[in-house]
């Protein structure tokens, strides 16, 4: 079975005059957001981080049942 990969965020970057942040979801595709300011950027990876970071009825299901695999 493959294993996921978690959803994340990194930067952010300084990219010209810009600050640039990452976006990898779970499926490793990657998006970029950008901002005119480091402390923007920041404010953007935060929230960004949340939004990616929150757990899915999908996602805990799943991890209960690799969970009860697991234990027998």
């Amino acid at each position: 079975m493959k294993k996921t990969a978690k959803a994340r965020v990194l930067g952010p970057y300084k990219q010209g005059e810009l600050w640039r942040i990452v976006i990898v979801d779970a499926a490793g595709r990657r998006r970029t957001r950008s901002a005119p300011t480091k402390k923007e950027a920041q404010r953007l990876a935060r929230r960004e981080e949340k939004r990616v970071s929150a757990a899915t009825v999908g996602h805990v299901i799943a991890e209960w049942v690799r969970e009860r695999v697991k234990a027998g």
